[in-house]
């Protein structure tokens, strides 16, 4: 007796949204069991076998290779699947209706073969929407380190897939996604064009009809392409971020700078890194092969010779003030020692972490400041003036991180706890802690807690480790909470 298991799309239960369309398919938000969340590619089904071969290429593609932060994880894929009536319902009663009528117009040999279907990692918004927002401009502290950590994740990304000799043929801003929303980090997606090369040289494979024409190489109109056509698309990528291109000027202005060699297009200066990134963009986008970047490691030694970002600005008393989480990773990611964070009034998640020592954050006020579970590993550290709130609906990170745990000590940070302090002579004052299993674990030494106010903690509130001394802890309250049976 055989047994068949369900797959992907039988394992889920809800469609929350549609979330986009293409000549290959549509994709789904789909809530599946455990109530996770993740986005559902699907490619109709056809009788082309050059496109099968590509749709069976993006559904397998990425099940080799290890993943990556800034590569969008390809989680289960099923091919020729076919989809029952009640199944294409329930799918298409979250797509517009043009989808749906598309789907009906076909012909009946093509409804009857299968689907391929791709479960991915939900992300948010796309780069291309990104830089049509209006909202981003180039005076903006912010928007400048935004398009910094872009710039960095979009090559961590190119590189990791060319050393794995991938590559990704399609490379546009309408490909590249937000983590959420449009929260760092970005990643790289759709790899309906993705080839692979296993030889160790810059072999060229020849096939015509490939990628988008405005961010395509020239070579690549021609039929061929290689390494260095993923590095032109890079480089349009980044000066399009660099410069806030406008959609109107940027087919004129990307075909001056490659087809007429107008390399004076390209700004001089940019605010927090200088000529460097003028540097990779025209010999990124060079119009002769061999005349480019031949290599992600070229472009990587670039960003290596960046300079310190906040030092290239006059920061008032070293003071810098955030309004969301997202605006706190960003500063929290190049801020140097001996700086204050000041966190306004809202509600701040994302994941946090600090690599320096000497940093201060400062809420507005209990009332009005409120994070999550806080991770303290550096040295001389100060928090103050919020509020911790550990609800399982509510998870954030701040990390202060001075050193590399060791991976037993990594395992044994698990415990559910508000606030975790691990380096030396950190301090915590006017903090009230809500709602959490636990509260604050202490590693340190030379520790001070003031005004801490515990509220509905279920387990315990301050637990030292035996290896902490010389710590102060004062002017502490709790609400106990009383567990009926």
């Amino acid at each position: 007796m055989s047994i068949i298991l369900d797959d992907l799309v039988d394992d889920i239960i809800n469609y929350e949204s549609f979330l986009g369309h293409g000549s290959f398919g549509f994709v789904l938000k789909a809530e599946c069991i455990f109530k996770t969340y993740s986005c559902i590619k699907f490619i109709y089904p056809m009788d082309d076998d050059q496109q099968k071969v590509q749709n069976e290429r993006e559904a397998s593609l990425f099940r080799r290779i290890p993943k990556h932060r800034n590569i969008i994880t390809v989680k289960d894929s099923v091919r020729n699947k076919y989809l029952k009536p009640a199944q294409l319902k329930k799918i298409f009663n979250k797509c517009p209706n043009i989808i749906e009528a598309g789907w009906k117009d076909r012909p009946q040999k093509i409804k009857e073969l299968g689907w391929t279907c791709i479960k991915m990692e939900l992300c948010g918004e796309n780069l291309a929407s990104w830089l049509r927002h209006p909202e981003n401009t180039m005076d903006s502290l912010i928007d400048q380190l935004k398009q910094v950590q872009i710039i960095e994740d979009l090559v961590s990304g190119l590189s990791f897939l060319h050393k794995n000799q991938i590559i990704h043929r399609d490379l546009k801003p309408a490909n590249v996604m937000f983590t959420k929303e449009y929260r760092l980090p970005i990643k790289i997606g759709d790899f309906g064009q993705c080839r692979t090369l296993w030889s160790t040289d810059n072999s060229t494979l020849t096939r015509s009809n490939i990628g988008t024409p405005t961010y395509s190489a020239p070579e690549v109109l021609s039929g061929k392409y290689s390494y260095q056509s993923d590095i032109f698309s890079l480089g349009l990528i980044i000066w399009e971020v660099i410069a806030l291109i406008k959609l109107d000027e940027r087919r004129g202005l990307f075909s001056r700078l490659v087809y007429d060699g107008e390399t004076d297009l390209v700004a001089e200066n940019h605010p927090l890194v200088g000529k460097l990134v003028r540097q990779l963009v025209i010999n990124s986008t060079r119009k002769k092969v061999e005349e480019r970047f031949q290599t992600m490691d070229a472009i990587i030694e670039i960003i290596k010779h960046w300079p310190p970002l906040i030092p290239n600005l006059q920061i008032p008393n070293k003071i810098l003030t955030c309004r969301n989480g997202e605006e706190l990773e960003l500063y929290l990611s190049i801020v140097p020692p001996d700086y204050t964070i000041v966190l306004e009034e809202g509600i701040y998640q994302g994941r946090f972490e600090i690599g320096k020592s000497n940093l201060t954050i400062v809420g507005r006020g209990v009332e009005k400041t409120l994070t999550s579970t806080l991770h303290i590993y550096g040295n001389n550290c100060s928090v103050s003036n919020l509020s911790i709130f550990t609800s399982s609906s509510f998870k954030v990170d701040l990390t202060f991180l001075d050193f590399t745990l060791k991976e037993n000590e990594a395992d044994s940070w698990a415990s559910p706890a508000s606030i975790f302090i691990y380096g030396n002579g950190s301090t915590l004052s006017n903090i009230n802690i809500m709602k959490g299993s636990r509260g604050i674990k202490i590693w340190g030494s030379d520790v001070k807690i003031y005004r801490v106010k515990f509220t509905h903690i279920e387990g315990w509130c301050i637990t030292l480790d035996n290896n902490s001394s010389n710590c102060t802890i004062m002017d502490v309250s709790w609400e106990i909470v009383m567990t009926e049976f």
